[in-house]
């Protein structure tokens, strides 16, 4: 596996920004305060696992 260049990593942010812009339109606003509270988790909420 290469190593992603200067153009890849802007291609990824771009698509990434898109993907966080266009989340509210389908399902809504995430609140900032559960954004963070998952971010920090050391492990996955429990509805993560039931997932599989």
């Amino acid at each position: 596996m290469n190593t992603p260049d200067k153009v890849e990593w802007a291609e990824c942010a771009r698509l990434l920004a898109m993907n966080v812009a266009h989340y509210p339109m389908g399902y809504g606003e995430l609140p900032l305060d559960k954004t963070l509270a998952v971010a920090a988790a050391d492990a996955p909420p429990p509805i993560m696992s039931s997932l599989n």
